[in-house]
């Protein structure tokens, strides 16, 4: 799991560092933890007759992160799309983890698009995934005396379908 390493800042001056894993939730976590800290320290205040008054986050970044994207300063999070894109973040985070290069490369081309339910997998060449395809759609075993052009089948197969060369492979995409 991904993490990430946010301050807070309190309007008593106090700062706490704390680590957060990145999931599709992130920033209602975030704002919680704000909210309970803040709490806590009030009760330090109880009995300090010369305190009157509330202690709020008044402010909070994210220190560090394992992840390699991870903007790392209010700008950077003004680039990404504010503080309300934190949870789209998040989530874009645990898609990388689950699908790795084949998500971003979807992710990057289609500008957001996360759905995978028509991710075919990665092959080593366009050529492999169209013969075993079309073997598998049509239930045949080629004799080895039958040679088929499968570069030329596999520009027309792939009329239907996205390829993203990657450093594992050949990421297919039915569209």
């Amino acid at each position: 799991m991904a993490t990430i390493t946010v301050i807070f800042k309190f309007s008593d001056g106090s700062e706490v560092p704390t680590i957060f894993d990145v999931d599709s939730c992130i920033l209602s976590s975030i704002l919680d933890y704000a909210d309970e800290k803040a709490s806590e320290l009030l009760e330090e205040y109880a009995d300090d007759p010369d305190f009157k008054g509330s202690i709020d986050c008044d402010e909070w970044y994210v220190l560090e992160s394992d992840v390699s994207d991870c903007p790392d300063s209010t700008e950077d999070w003004d680039d990404f799309g504010g503080l309300a894109n934190l949870d789209d973040w998040g989530e874009y985070i645990e898609k990388v983890e689950e699908f790795g290069e084949a998500f971003v490369l979807r992710h990057n081309d289609w500008s957001g698009h996360d759905d995978l339910d028509n991710y075919e997998g990665c092959w080593s060449s366009e050529e492999e995934f169209v013969q075993n395809l079309v073997e598998d759609c049509y239930n045949i075993d080629l004799p080895s005396f039958v040679s088929v052009d499968w570069e030329h089948t596999a520009r027309d197969v792939m009329m239907d379908y996205s390829s993203y060369e990657g450093d594992e492979g050949y990421h297919i995409f039915r569209e």
